[in-house]
């Protein structure tokens, strides 16, 4: 395997879902110190890790996903964790590192004007100290309702559920890496979770 893709995908009942405050705020935090943590990285002189294969396209914005045919967009701080572990695995483990890219996918053309604009606000208002204290103080109206103080409620919780599909892509065993592209594009490496707990009512 020298590269996987996964893309989440959340699907809600009739109430819709909800997050708690606590994962918004660790967003802010991430992107609010974003240029700190940039520079940290380069006084640690880390050298790139080999690519063995076709080099993966990493999107950095919404796009259409032919894969799952829909619309999707880079997901969270994943893809930072794996490439850590795959620094560590090649550099003391002398294996061969993956390359990775996560995804969330996106609903309709509405969800996607909404999550536009919050994104834009979001990333406008993380720069500044103020603007970080408006989008804690008001989770609910900056990301239309996804995140809130209160979190989402025990039925939101028993209607909603997620799903990851991965899609790997790599050579057969024993053939040369050196030699050509991958010889098994997009293999479908799928592994579905679903959280549901049990109603109080």
């Amino acid at each position: 395997m020298t590269a996987v893709e996964s893309y989440l995908s959340l699907k809600s009942g009739p109430e819709g879902f909800g997050l708690h405050e606590g994962t918004w705020q660790s967003a802010i935090q991430v992107f609010g110190d974003h240029g700190n943590l940039k520079n940290l990285r380069k006084k640690m002189s880390l050298k790139p890790l080999p690519v063995v294969g076709k080099k993966l396209n990493r999107r950095n914005t919404v796009f259409y996903s032919d894969k799952v045919q829909k619309y999707a967009f880079p997901f969270g701080s994943d893809a930072a964790v794996v490439k850590r572990t795959q620094r560590y695995l090649y550099e003391d483990l002398q294996e061969t590192p993956v390359q990775y890219a996560a995804y969330g996918i996106v609903g309709g053309i509405k969800t996607i004007f909404k999550f536009m604009i919050a994104g834009l606000f979001f990333l406008l208002l993380t720069k500044c100290r103020w603007g970080r204290k408006l989008l804690i103080k008001h989770p609910k109206f900056f990301s239309f309702g996804f995140f809130s103080k209160e979190g989402p409620t025990q039925r939101q919780m028993a209607e909603t559920s997620f799903s990851i599909t991965f899609f790997g892509e790599g050579y057969s065993q024993g053939l040369d890496t050196q030699q050509g592209k991958p010889n098994n594009p997009d293999i479908p490496l799928r592994q579905f979770s679903w959280f549901k707990p049990e109603l109080p009512f």
